[in-house]
């Protein structure tokens, strides 16, 4: 979730009676030629969240 060009990305594990066991919350603010409109984020299958944005100069020069 992109807010106020910060990324904050918050996770949470379940146990197997459906009870959080385990929080994760992480916040970084995004450089100033970044578009906070334009994150976009996939979990690879070895677990590993990527993140992309884009700087604003591509995304103003699009029609």
């Amino acid at each position: 979730m992109a807010f106020n060009s910060s990324i904050v990305i918050h996770a949470e594990k379940l146990g197997e009676d459906g009870g959080v066991i385990d929080r994760f919350t992480h916040k970084s603010l995004l450089p100033e030629d970044m578009d906070p409109l334009s994150v976009s984020g996939a979990l690879m299958p070895d677990g590993v969240l990527v993140i992309s944005v884009k700087s604003l100069s591509t995304s103003l020069s699009r029609p």
